[in-house]
C-alpha cells in the first residue's frame, strides 16, 4: 500500500512535453471541445486545399489589377531588364517606396521557369499557405494539448479581406508571414538560441519586405513578456535588443550597397520619407485617427459579425487568466492603437493582425463550444 501512495504523485504530475512550454501550462478553464488530432489535421488540409483553389481562381479569373499589382511587377520587371538587383527602379526612376525582397522573390522564380506573370501571382498564395500553417503552430504553443489550429487557420482564410489578398501581389501577406515567425520564436520553448536566430531572421525579412514596421508587430509582445509569460527569465530583454539588432544588421548587407549605387538620396527617400514622414505627416493616404474603429468589423466579416452574436461578457470573462489569450492582447491591441495614431492608413495595413484575430476567435469558439452545447453546432 505505502508503495502505491508513492507512485501515485508521479501518475498526477504533468506531462514532459507540457513542461518544455515557457509560460502556456493549463492556467485558464479547462476547455474540453477540442477536435480529435486526426480530426484536426484533416480540417487542416482542407483549408489549404481552399487556398490553392483560390489561388487558382485568382490566376485564371482575372489579371494583373492595376495599380499597384502592375507597378510591383513593373519594377521587377524593370529590375530583371537591368540586371540590377540591388535598387528597384520603375520608369528609370528610383523606386523608393519600398524595400526589394519581394521583387527578389519574384526574380527568383522567373530565374528558374522563365519570365512569366504566373510566379509573381503564386507568391500570395504561398505566403497564404504558409500563414495558415504558422497560425496553426502558434496556436500549439500558446494551448499545448487543446489548440484549436484547424478552426484558427479557418477563420483567418476566410475573413472578407484576407480572402480577397489570398491572390493579390502585393506585399501584405509576405510581412504577416514574418510577423508569425518572430510571434512563433517569442513562444517557443527556450531550447538554446534557435529561437532568437528566428527572431533574427524575422525582424531582417520583414524590414526587407516593408520596411521598419514590421517592429510595430513584433516589439510590442516582447516588451510585454511579463503579461503573458509570468516565468520569463531575467535576461529575456536583453536576449530579444541583440536580436533585434542582428536582424537590423542583416538588413544593411543590402542597405549599404544600395546606397553607394543609388547615392544617399535614395537612403533619405526610402528611410525617413516612408517610415518617419508615414507615421507623422503622411503624404498618402491621410485619414483621421479613428478611421479603423468602424472599418475593422467590416473587413472582418463574416467572423465579426458570429462575435457580436455570440460572446457575451461573461464568455470574456473566463477566458481573461489564459496565457494564450494574453500574449495576443499583447500582439494585436498596442499595434492597432499605433495604427490608428499613425497618419498614412489603409485597410490592408490590419492584416499582419488577422492571425492574432483569427486565434482569439477560435480559442472563443472553443470556450463557448465547451460551455454551451447549441441546437445546430455545425453553424
Amino acid at each position: 500500500m505505502d508503495a502505491v501512495q508513492r507512485l501515485r504523485p508521479r501518475a498526477q504530475k504533468i506531462p514532459r512535453a507540457m513542461e518544455t512550454q515557457p509560460g502556456f501550462p493549463r492556467t485558464g478553464a479547462a476547455v474540453n471541445g477540442s477536435t480529435p488530432v486526426c480530426d484536426r489535421h484533416r480540417w487542416l488540409g482542407a483549408a489549404l486545399l481552399l487556398i490553392v483553389l483560390t489561388g487558382w481562381a485568382h490566376l485564371t479569373g482575372w489579371p494583373l489589377l492595376p495599380v499597384d499589382e502592375t507597378r510591383y511587377v513593373s519594377v521587377a520587371w524593370e529590375m530583371w531588364l537591368r540586371g540590377d538587383w540591388l535598387v528597384p527602379r520603375l520608369n528609370g526612376a528610383l523606386y523608393t517606396d519600398k524595400p526589394p525582397l519581394l521583387f527578389w522573390l519574384i526574380h527568383l522564380g522567373w530565374a528558374v521557369g522563365g519570365v512569366s506573370d504566373v510566379w509573381p501571382r503564386l507568391i500570395p498564395t504561398l505566403a497564404a499557405a504558409v500563414n495558415a500553417l504558422m497560425t496553426a503552430r502558434l496556436a500549439r504553443r500558446l494551448w499545448p494539448g487543446e489548440a484549436p489550429e484547424a478552426a484558427a487557420a479557418w477563420i483567418l482564410i476566410t475573413c472578407g479581406l484576407w480572402f480577397l489578398w489570398m491572390g493579390l501581389v502585393l506585399f501584405e501577406l509576405l510581412l504577416t508571414a514574418f510577423v508569425l515567425l518572430g510571434w512563433n520564436a517569442l513562444v517557443d520553448p527556450p531550447w538554446g538560441r534557435a529561437r532568437w536566430l528566428w527572431w533574427t531572421f524575422a525582424v531582417a525579412g520583414g524590414v526587407l519586405t516593408k520596411g521598419p514596421v514590421i517592429l510595430l508587430f513584433l516589439v510590442p509582445p516582447a516588451v510585454c513578456v511579463r503579461f503573458w509569460h509570468p516565468g520569463a527569465k531575467a535576461g529575456w530583454h536583453r536576449h530579444w535588443t541583440v536580436a533585434t539588432a542582428a536582424g537590423l544588421l542583416l538588413v544593411l548587407l543590402w542597405f549599404v550597397p544600395a546606397i553607394f549605387r543609388a547615392g544617399w538620396g535614395y537612403a533619405q527617400a526610402i528611410g525617413l520619407q516612408q517610415t518617419a514622414g508615414r507615421l507623422v505627416h503622411s503624404y498618402a493616404h491621410r485619414r483621421w485617427l479613428g478611421w479603423y474603429l468602424p472599418l475593422a468589423p467590416v473587413i472582418s466579416l463574416p467572423w465579426s459579425l458570429w462575435a457580436l452574436c455570440k460572446l457575451r461578457l461573461h464568455h470574456v470573462r473566463a477566458i481573461r487568466t489564459d496565457l494564450g489569450m494574453r500574449f495576443l492582447a499583447a500582439a494585436m491591441f498596442p499595434a492597432f492603437v499605433v495604427l490608428c495614431l499613425v497618419s498614412g492608413k489603409q485597410a490592408h495595413y490590419l492584416l499582419p493582425l488577422f492571425p492574432a484575430f483569427a486565434l482569439m476567435l477560435a480559442r472563443a469558439a472553443q470556450h463557448l463550444r465547451a460551455t454551451e452545447r447549441g441546437k445546430w453546432p455545425w453553424l
